[in-house]
Formats: structure tokens, C-alpha cells, sequence
């Protein structure tokens, strides 16, 4: 469970939306066994995600989705030939040639191994998630990835073609590559989850996503405007809900401008200490 994270996240980006955990269940007992409502009708994927990310908890087979390249890309169906081969995808009329359209699906790195079905819920009601989902702003989206910078550097997994942005981009490439990746969306994700033409997604597995958040809560006080502090703090419980105080008048251009005036400092005094050994 991430009820802290979760909850300290939402508060310190103001998210509007609920965070979403996707759990993969690999067997029948497992989902027969999983706390979620087993729905019986048929959305797709996206759909699934956007019921999770409004506060619902549920969990779904190959037999509720009803845009099947959803299901085949997180392994839930398996993927036909005609899907492998770029065919399909050059016949949608989508790409330009069919070696595009096959360089494309591969690119979209569909989960291989079957899973029986998915679990989507609120973060704060997953037990054992594999994947994070967030939607959010743009703004919100560079905090996330000021937030894994801060941990992890410079991300070199994210892609995105413009479709299948749920089920590929921000379930099925984060867990094969073992990162985050972020998407502009697609025509169908957008429709489905009924998000602003400002939404974005990202996606990432469980446990980077813990390290992103203490990374997003590190460099809060460095990153964000007077202001917006004081919009954080309207949103706080308590003034050290975040785990720390929120401070003002700091930024990391103010800490840089401190050490270059010491490093400038420093190497006029070494710059004169080699002229007097001369």
C-alpha cells in the first residue's frame, strides 16, 4: 500500500485525478481471489483506467474489452500475426508503408507473456501493483520527471507514436522496460478517459515510482514559485504533511548563484597562491 506517497504526491502537484495502480493477475485464482469488482462489460482498456483514476476499483478479462489491441498489448489476449507483421497497422492507414507500420507495433513492445487478467484501482487501494498510471497537466508531468531526474538521471526509455497510449505507452512499455515513460495520449485515449485537450499520461513500475515521489517531494522547495508554495499550502492538512516544511524565497538558481560566487572565490585564491609560490 502507498497511502503516504500517494496522498503527499497528490497534495504537493494538486492531481485531480486519482493516482492508478494496474495489477497484473497471471491466473484465474488469482483473479477470482483479487479484491475488485469483476466487471461484465466490454471498454477498452483506456476506459478500465479512466473508471480506476475517478475511484473505482476493478478487474477485467480478455472477454470485457472491447478494442482488442488494448488487450494484446498488456498480454491479456494474445497478438496475431497480422499484428506482429505491421499489416494491420499499414491497413489503418495510420503510417506510410508497411515497414513503418511494422517498425511501429514493435516499437510498441506488447507484453509477451499472458497474463489471465488486469486489476485497475486507486494507488491507495492496491496491495501488489506492477504498474502506475498518472494523468495530469504538463506542469505536473515536468515535476514527475524532475522527480526521477533527481533519483535517476536522465530517462532514456520514452517513446510514443501518438496511439495506443494507454495500454502501450503507459502500461506496457514502462513494465517491459523496466522505467517510466510519459504520452502525448491518443485520439482513443483522450475519448475514453475524457480528459482536457492539456492532459498528458505517464507511466512507471511500482518501484520507481516510490523513489520518483521522494524525488518530486525533494525538490519542491527548489523548483516551485512563492506562489505555487502557497497554493500547496492551502492544499496541507497540517504544515508538515509533506514530511518537510515548505520554505520561501529558495530556488536551486539561488544555490547556484551561491556556489559559483564561492567556486569564483575559490579559484581567485588559488590563482593568487600560485603567484606568490612563484
Amino acid at each position: 500500500m502507498e497511502d503516504i506517497r500517494v496522498k503527499r504526491l497528490v497534495k504537493a502537484l494538486g492531481l485531480e485525478r486519482h493516482i492508478v495502480g494496474i495489477e497484473f493477475l497471471a491466473y484465474r485464482q488469482e483473479f477470482e481471489e483479487s479484491k475488485a469488482e469483476a466487471l461484465k462489460e466490454k471498454r477498452t482498456f483506456c476506459g478500465f483506467v479512466n473508471k480506476a483514476s475517478r475511484g473505482e476499483s476493478l478487474k477485467v478479462t480478455g472477454e470485457n474489452f472491447s478494442c482488442l489491441g488494448g488487450a494484446q498489448s498488456i498480454g491479456v489476449l494474445v497478438e496475431p500475426e497480422t499484428t506482429k507483421s505491421g499489416r494491420l497497422y499499414e491497413h489503418c492507414g495510420l503510417y506510410s508503408s508497411h515497414a513503418v507500420a511494422r517498425s511501429v507495433n514493435e516499437g510498441m513492445q506488447h507484453i509477451k507473456h499472458k497474463v489471465y487478467g488486469v486489476k485497475a484501482s486507486p494507488l491507495e487501494e492496491t496491495e501488489d501493483a506492477d504498474v502506475v498510471i498518472i494523468l495530469g497537466n504538463a506542469k505536473q508531468m515536468m515535476r514527475i520527471i524532475q522527480g526521477y531526474s533527481y533519483e535517476y538521471g536522465v530517462a532514456r526509455h520514452l517513446t510514443t507514436v501518438g496511439n495506443q497510449a494507454m495500454c502501450s505507452d503507459l502500461c506496457a512499455k514502462p513494465f517491459m522496460n523496466n522505467d517510466i515513460n510519459f504520452s502525448l495520449m491518443c485520439c482513443g485515449a483522450r475519448a475514453s478517459t475524457q480528459c482536457t485537450d492539456g492532459e498528458m499520461g505517464v507511466g512507471m513500475p511500482i518501484q520507481i515510482f516510490r523513489r520518483v515521489v521522494d524525488g518530486v517531494l525533494a525538490t519542491l522547495n527548489l523548483t516551485e514559485t512563492n506562489n505555487v508554495k502557497k497554493e500547496i499550502l492551502e492544499r496541507l492538512d497540517s504544515p508538515d504533511e509533506l514530511g518537510f516544511e515548505i520554505t520561501m524565497n529558495t530556488s536551486y538558481g539561488k544555490n547556484a548563484g551561491e556556489y559559483r560566487e564561492k567556486a569564483l572565490k575559490m579559484e581567485k585564491e588559488e590563482a593568487i597562491g600560485k603567484l606568490n609560490e612563484k
